[in-house]
């Protein structure tokens, strides 16, 4: 960045982000005009906007405000600084009574018009398309088609809008609509525009902006302002099936591994909890907290590659989705991919997510090497090679080592499928269980349907045949599933209909006949692979011995229709029904050369059987049975010797107990690695607790403190009171112990001991009372040995001024 910016940045508040990225390409909608803007700025609230508009003037810099540039002109070229609003985007109140609405100006109009629609509003003229922001649109002189309206900007009673000195004037047909010009004209003071007035929008009302604790204001002026924090506030975070809803202290969205080792250094001095989340498609309590919430959707570059050796290197916040994507332009592929493809690299490989094939493991087999960012700021790169043990503990991190920053990948040469998939009764499914169901084709999966005990038999192996899309049908897509939707959300209240809701609605997709309907498909192998998840939805999956199968099928079978007697499962069935499908998949770890995960749920003996019971949850509104179908699965399962799926629902009757006799000392090796990792537990979260950890091991320390001082407790979950359209979702509250200083005295922040520390205590002395104790002191890096370093801080910011 300009040496000028960095300089006249330092003195503006750094409590303020800065959201500012080098090196962006924009372009119109239509690519007509293409440009390179000094800066591409995206701000969140108006303070933020300010502080870019005085840096600007200071800077001598135009600005340019752009929102989804479908003007085909040369309107928002720019050299200069490009403002994008795309995260400015709130609607602030609205009144059903009035039908006045106030939102931020960055907000699209199609995402106004789908929220308005939940509380039977709209807009009364639309234009042709829907995809500008709604500043944008009347800045523009936008209109639609009717002789009974005009432009779209009508609609608009009041905005406010931020001037080149800074300031926000509120403005409409009542204030200052004639002396308006001459304000502006009094208040044009610094640089000089030439753009219109309206170029100047920024939202239709202006809206509080909470403050940040004056501590991080504190430690953050400390660090390097160069380096951004981009941060904000009143984040409101849900899980992809919106299970759970939490509201973190700080939503942070770094683009840089600096930004990642400021915030690490951040959180460390203020003490709090760092959780990081990528898709949130885990539909547990895992990513809650109501401390730092780190999202890498934005650290998502391939770094480099190769198509000799098919070696990847990525940051590892990219989608999976995106890297297939990148790397099928380059001939290249992942040999082995789940149902699903939303999730991010690294969150992929931190829950031990797998495939269905007996050819391939779970997809972390793939890894070559990793970096890691541990709780002293200090980035480790650990491999087969290097750092072993700290390898085998972060490629099933659950989150809890540090942030996984960088990931080497063995792709293979991309590749096609050829799958088809047919009907088949269940004993016919059973009978060829070991002679040929899973080793028929490369890949294999089922579909077990419990009441009508038939199954959906897939199969794929690579081809070099034509593409040939899947065939279509009235009812297998958009119909099929809503059909499908609204019978569960019936079935909620007439549970007793979900046997027929079986037969019909897979019936109507597969075939009524075992054997009669057989679909196939040629397809690349990064979508092939996938399948449609459908809708919300509780997820429970186990793995098994997959000599273990036709048990477990069984039994599970027969408590489902009842019959106590076959099933042997110590929970009365009655009153209970199910939704279909179950899951049926294998992977087999047991042939891997790659170090092997120390919460490796699949078995090292053998092939592996992962049994997956899928309750959705229609319109977001939960089954009546989850409760004991989840309590008797679960207790089948352990009984047949099955271990959980780490980012599942399975916390239902399965704890730390049933967890220490399922991964015995491989629990307590990886619980060893963490530890020394992390000394003080930035990265535990009541989840690790309840699940990993046992209770002596939180107890207090001799002088009172708590072991981890830095994991966060869960204080409360409930159901929302003030949140919308969330169904059953459930509101999660973390204990903010910081809110209490005295909460930290027995953390290790504070026991640093030496002169500088005494220093900057005596330096300190007024601000201690209010913020708690100054920082402790930086150490020096030295060699890439985690271990060396877990009890200092590594020297990664500005000292002290």
């Amino acid at each position: 960045m300009d040496p000028h910016i960095t300089r006249e940045l330092s003195r503006l508040d750094p409590a303020i982000p800065f959201r500012a990225s080098l090196s962006h390409l924009h372009h119109t909608w239509a690519k007509t005009f293409y440009w390179h803007p000094e800066l591409y700025i995206q701000p969140e609230t108006v303070p933020e906007l300010q502080k870019i508009v005085t840096l600007a003037r200071r800077c001598r810099r135009r600005l340019v405000t752009v929102g989804s540039a479908h003007s085909p002109s040369d309107l928002t070229c720019t050299s200069a600084w490009l403002v994008n609003l795309d995260n400015f985007h709130r609607i602030l109140s609205f009144s059903r009574d009035t039908g006045v609405v106030t939102v931020e100006a960055g907000i699209r109009l199609r995402d106004l018009c789908v929220e308005l629609d939940k509380y039977g509003l709209a807009l009364s003229n639309l234009g042709s398309i829907n995809e500008q922001s709604i500043a944008g649109l009347i800045s523009t002189g936008s209109h639609g088609s009717s002789l009974r309206y005009g432009l779209l900007s009508q609609s608009v009673l009041a905005l406010s809008i931020l001037l080149a000195n800074g300031q926000v004037v509120r403005c409409s047909a009542e204030n200052n609509e004639t002396q308006l010009p001459i304000r502006i004209k009094s208040l044009a003071v610094g640089i000089r525009t030439t753009s219109r007035l309206s170029n100047h929008l920024l939202e239709l009302f202006l809206r509080d902006t909470p403050n940040m604790d004056p501590h991080i204001t504190r430690e953050l002026s400390r660090l390097d302002p160069a380096i951004p924090f981009r941060a904000s506030l009143s984040h409101l975070h849900h899980t992809w099936a919106k299970t759970f809803y939490w509201h973190p202290e700080l939503y942070i969205q770094p683009e840089t591994v600096p930004e990642l080792q400021k915030i690490v250094t951040l959180a460390r001095r203020c003490r709090r909890r760092l959780v990081t989340v990528g898709s949130a498609h885990s539909p547990s309590d895992l990513t809650c907290t109501s401390a730092w919430l780190v999202n890498l959707d934005n650290f998502h570059r391939i770094l480099s590659f190769s198509r000799d050796t098919g070696v990847v290197t990525v940051e590892a916040g990219i989608r999976l989705r995106d890297l297939c994507v990148e790397l099928d332009k380059y001939g290249l592929a992942l040999s082995n991919l789940g149902s699903i493809n939303e999730q991010s690299i690294a969150g992929l490989i931190s829950t031990g997510s797998h495939g269905s094939s007996l050819r391939y493991g779970l997809l972390s087999q793939s890894v070559l090497a990793l970096s890691i960012l541990l709780a002293n700021g200090q980035v480790v790169r650990c491999s087969a090679e290097n750092n072993v043990e700290l390898f085998r503990a972060a490629l099933l991190s659950l989150g809890a080592i540090g942030i996984i920053t960088e990931i080497t990948l063995q792709a293979v040469p991309s590749f096609k499928i050829a799958w088809q998939q047919s009907m088949q009764s269940l004993p016919q499914v059973l009978e060829g269980w070991d002679t040929g169901l899973w080793t028929s084709s490369e890949y294999v999966r089922v579909w077990w349907l419990p009441y009508w005990k038939r199954a959906v038999v897939w199969r794929a192996d690579k081809t070099d045949l034509p593409l040939r899309a899947p065939p279509s049908n009235f009812y297998g897509g958009r119909v099929g599933n809503l059909i499908y939707h609204n019978l569960l959300y019936i079935s909620n209240y007439i549970p007793c209909i979900l046997p027929w809701v079986e037969w019909f609605v897979f019936g109507m997709q597969y075939g009524f006949r075992p054997g009669k309907l057989i679909t196939s498909a040629v397809e690349p192998g990064r979508t092939g692979l996938l399948m449609d998840c459908l809708y919300s939805q509780f997820v429970n999956e186990w793995a098994l011995p997959l000599e273990k199968g036709p048990e477990a099928i069984t039994r599970l079978s027969a408590w489902i229709n009842g019959d106590a007697a076959v099933a042997r499962i110590p929970f009365s069935s009655k009153g209970v029904w199910v939704h279909s499908p179950i899951e049926v998949r294998v992977s087999d770890t047991s042939k891997s050369n790659t170090p092997r995960p120390y919460l490796d749920a699949s078995h090292a003996s053998g092939p592996t059987l992962f049994l997956n019971a899928t309750l959705y949850r229609p319109h977001l509104r939960d089954p009546p049975c989850v409760a004991r179908y989840y309590e008797a699965f679960e207790w089948l399962m352990r009984d047949l010797g099955g271990r959980p799926h780490w980012a599942k629902n399975f916390s239902s009757s399965t704890g730390y107990n049933e967890i220490r006799a399922m991964y015995g000392n491989d629990l307590e090796e990886w619980l060893r690695v963490r530890n020394a990792a992390d000394l003080d537990g930035m990265f535990l979260g009541e989840w690790h607790r309840r699940n990993l950890f046992p209770a002596s091991s939180y107890s207090s320390t001799d002088d009172g403190g708590d072991c981890f001082p830095l994991s966060e407790r869960e204080r409360s979950r409930q159901k929302p009171s003030n949140l919308r359209g969330v169904g059953d979702g459930i509101e999660y509250f973390g204990d903010q112990r910081w809110m209490n200083d005295s909460t930290s005295s027995g953390s290790a922040a504070e026991k640093w001991s030496g002169s500088g520390q005494r220093e900057a205590q005596d330096g300190n002395k007024n601000d201690n009372d209010h913020f708690g104790p100054p920082s402790p002191p930086t150490t020096a890096a030295s060699e890439e040995s985690f271990d060396h370093l877990a009890h200092g801080e590594a020297s990664l910011m500005l000292e002290q001024r």
